[in-house]
């Protein structure tokens, strides 16, 4: 293999005895392997530092190491190497990174560090991780393609995103999604697919494992941005015959570490969505989501937040969003979302009727004090002149500190959707029982004390210059939807099925909130979606006849009472937690867990972690563990449960989850995504779904 020059510190080393048999760490007196472009698995060479640690081309033994060594952990003061080095203190020594250059073998176009094995035995491949890539479509029709590489990948596929083989996508607004594995035996894993979307699944050379609505068995290698991945598993059990054998869907959580996740975004509800509007105000409606530092610096830390420009900007007149950060008070107004700028005396003004020049990048500013105290970030939609439909706007954030944990640290984008005012259509806002986004409808069958509810909004994206009536239809009548609202009312029974008519008067362009229940039909079933179909009435005197052709849809869940079950929902849309660190305590997370059913006995649900992280017990367990967390034995194991019986089992149970600060995460596993445990149910898969094996047996020559 020829080799070619990467990464170079040349500064005093400390070499010890790793974390793990068989390894070592490299200690710098000063500067920043992170900063310096390190990364796990790539490949390093030694200079000045033991005799034996310099060879090139040895054999592998316990005394006698082999350059070049592969990176399995670094932060900014310290690499982890699978290998034992010679221990000391080492002025002058040099580390060198080892990039390897794209050589022909077998076939195969190698530019990762990898073991290629010709024969029995097993692979080894070390993945270039790279950061999240997220894809907006746009209008029109658009396709996706996914690659793999020549190995062995492990690739797991959702309706949002695809992981696997060092990379995440995450998509919308794309009508083809295409994985193609390549070569190599691989592995696919199916879960969800998303409504209105074609996957096709292409195994290619290889003899490939393509599981559809499984479990993720097995190593997944794709970064989590916000920290390590980890899993909260549910173990049910009772004595109750139905709930004996109940599969329940466990719970993801990201651990942020200084490592990984230094930064933590909090998007209410997990999404992040404006709307413009028309009239003479340059700004449109607003949004927010919080910033804070998973661990107190050393020294203060700026995060610059910079806000995508309109894929239209060489257009005349379009634009995206303003930025602001304070209160609500503080971000209420034009002005907040703009300054003054003089150019040779003249203020400068841009946006439509702005009061100045538009913030479109931000700086927050932490200290060792107020490290944990969420800043907001006030997004507020750009009111233009162009139509552009809606489109998505990313919002990136970069860090500078002289504390090497923060320096350069990898923070994740907030996708924020915008809703165009200018182009006939309608917007549908899905909301959480407080009113906010949450980017989901979910409704449980039930009576009026044990019923789950859920609502969302319709309006149309700009007022009209008539009458606009939409025409909601399920596609089956397991929900019924109803409103307080006056333009709400009954439609025509369709197929026997109810529709839902929702009436725009002219310039009424406010949205509608209406509430969603599950049909009480005493029926079992597994968990289904309902789409609602809407489309426009287009007859009629005095109607907005540009609103004719428009369309939209929603999918909601419903979950029946006649079935046995449990339904988890975390708290705010995800579940993130940090370290805690420097004797400062941790970030901690919540999700709530109830059960979809009556039992005839005592139903526990057990809480199995991965080790990572910590389910926090209630008091009052002495006196009954119903309604609480409490630790309970489970299969000889005292285990955090939350338990129901006939009286409660519809109140939903608050969890509260931490990260284990003991937790030592084994070399290697922070690039690797791991799935909970979830039913196995085709609901998922709401798009069409093509799998093509390819062909097996032999890879090329």
């Amino acid at each position: 293999m020829s080799l070619s020059s990467g990464p170079v510190t040349r500064t005093t080393l400390t070499i010890a005895a790793g974390p793990a048999a068989g390894t070592s760490t490299i200690t710098r007196a000063a500067g920043s392997f992170l900063a310096d472009g390190y990364l796990t698995g790539l490949a390093i060479g030694l200079v000045g530092t033991g005799a034996d640690d310099n060879v090139a081309g040895c054999q592998v033994t316990a005394t006698q190491p082999c350059l070049p060594y592969v990176i399995t952990e670094v932060t900014a003061t310290t690499l982890t190497v699978q290998a034992v080095l010679t221990p000391g203190v080492f002025t002058a020594a040099t580390v060198s990174g080892i990039l390897p250059s794209p050589v022909l073998t077998t076939g195969f176009s190698t530019a990762a560090q990898t073991d290629v094995r010709s024969g029995d035995g097993d692979d080894q491949v070390s993945y270039n991780i790279n950061a999240p890539v997220s894809v907006d479509g746009g209008t029109g029709f658009n396709k996706m393609v996914v690659l793999g590489t020549e190995f062995a990948d492990h690739i797991v596929v959702t309706a949002a995103a695809i992981y696997g083989a060092g990379i995440a996508v995450s998509y919308v607004n794309v009508q083809v999604v295409e994985v193609d594995a390549l070569q190599g035996d691989d592995t696919i894993d199916v879960l969800s697919t998303a409504l209105g979307v074609v996957t096709r699944v292409l195994g290619g050379l290889g003899s490939d494992v393509i599981n559809v609505a499984g479990d993720v068995v097995g190593d997944v290698v794709s970064r989590d941005p916000n920290g390590t991945h980890s899993t909260i598993n549910e173990l049910v059990s009772s004595a109750d015959p139905a709930y004996r054998n109940v599969v329940a869907a466990g719970t993801p959580v990201s651990v942020a570490r200084p490592t990984q996740g230094a930064v933590i975004i909090d998007e209410t509800g997990g999404v992040t969505s404006v709307r413009r509007l028309s009239g003479d105000s340059p700004i449109g409606t607003l949004d927010s989501y919080g910033v804070r530092l998973a661990s107190a610096p050393t020294s203060d830390v700026w995060i610059t937040v910079s806000a995508g420009l309109s894929p239209d900007e060489t257009r005349p007149g379009a634009d995206t969003v303003f930025l602001c950060t304070g209160t609500a008070t503080a971000c209420s107004t034009p002005a907040d979302f703009f300054r003054t700028v003089y150019v040779d005396g003249v203020p400068q003004y841009e946006g439509l009727n702005g009061p100045g020049v538009a913030n479109r990048s931000i700086v927050l500013h932490f200290t060792a004090t107020d490290w944990n105290i969420a800043q907001t970030v006030w997004l507020a939609a750009a009111n233009d002149t162009t139509p552009q439909g809606d489109i998505v706007v990313a919002i990136a954030h970069s860090v500078i500190s002289a504390d090497p944990t923060f320096a350069g640290a990898v923070v994740r984008d907030v996708l924020a959707t915008v809703r165009d005012n200018l182009t006939p259509g309608v917007e549908i806002v899905q909301q959480d029982a407080a009113g906010q986004p949450d980017g989901h409808t979910t409704v449980i069958e039930g009576t009026t004390v044990t019923q789950l509810t859920d609502t969302f909004t319709l309006a149309l994206a700009h007022a009209p210059t008539g009458t606009v009536t939409e025409i909601i239809t399920p596609t089956d009548g397991r929900v019924i939807l109803s409103s307080t609202d006056a333009r709400f009312s009954l439609g025509a029974v369709v197929g026997g099925i109810q529709t839902y008519l929702v009436t725009f008067s002219a310039a009424d362009d406010t949205p509608v909130t209406i509430t969603v229940r599950a049909a009480v039909d005493f029926r079992r079933m597994d968990p289904a979606y309902t789409t609602l179909q809407l489309t426009t009435l287009g007859t009629g005197a005095g109607r907005d006849a540009t609103f004719d052709a428009v369309t939209g849809q929603l999918d909601v869940l419903v979950y029946g009472d006649s079935t046995p079950g449990v339904y988890t929902a975390p708290t705010g849309g995800s579940t993130v937690v940090s370290v805690a660190t420097g004797g400062n305590p941790g970030v901690t997370d919540t999700f709530t867990v109830r059960l979809l059913s009556a039992p005839t006995a005592r139903v526990t649900v057990g809480l199995v972690t991965d080790g990572q992280v910590l389910i926090t017990t209630d008091s009052g367990c002495a006196t009954s563990v119903l309604g609480r967390v409490c630790l309970v034995t489970i299969n000889g194991t005292p285990t955090p449960a939350v338990t129901f019986d006939a009286t409660n089992w519809w109140i939903p149970i608050t969890v509260t989850v931490s990260a284990d600060s003991g937790y030592v995460l084994p070399a290697g596993r922070a690039d690797l995504y791991t799935f909970p445990k979830a039913p196995h149910l085709l609901s998922a898969i709401r798009g069409p779904l093509l799998i093509d094996g390819g062909t097996g047996g032999e890879q090329h020559p």
